[in-house]
């Protein structure tokens, strides 16, 4: 896991001058050591930091798709052939769900979907 980076002192304190409503100019002008090119660091070094957090929704997503790479992605008029193939072999739910790469409930979802009868290979129907 990584530590958590922070906002140097610098960015931190032109940002708040920035969100008290201070100019570029007003910033430069007030804070000599300070440069516009500060105030444009500051900014870029904000959404860096922004971009590069995950949250725990991220996490758990990026978890699912290393178990099942096409988790939540849309599905393709082949997989749609495959599936139908699989359903008529009578090849089970869990095996289904691991020949597509999906989770077992998009499987069940897209039965539903394309009418395909899920108790043929074992899916929840309820």
């Amino acid at each position: 896991m990584t530590t958590a980076r922070q906002l140097s002192q610098k960015s931190t304190t032109v940002l708040q001058l920035v969100s008290a409503g201070w100019s570029y100019s007003q910033i430069v002008e007030m804070h000599p050591e300070l440069s516009y090119f500060d105030v444009f660091g500051a900014a870029k070094e904000a959404l860096e930091l922004l971009a590069a957090k995950e949250s725990p929704y991220d996490e758990r997503m990026q978890a699912i798709r290393a178990e099942k790479p096409r988790a939540w992605e849309p599905w393709t008029l082949d997989e749609d052939d495959l599936l139908h193939q699989l359903v008529e072999s009578e090849m089970g739910i869990d095996a289904i769900a691991e020949r597509l790469q999906r989770r077992r409930g998009a499987i069940e979802s897209r039965m539903r979907r394309l009418l395909l009868p899920l108790d043929a290979v074992g899916a929840r129907t309820g």
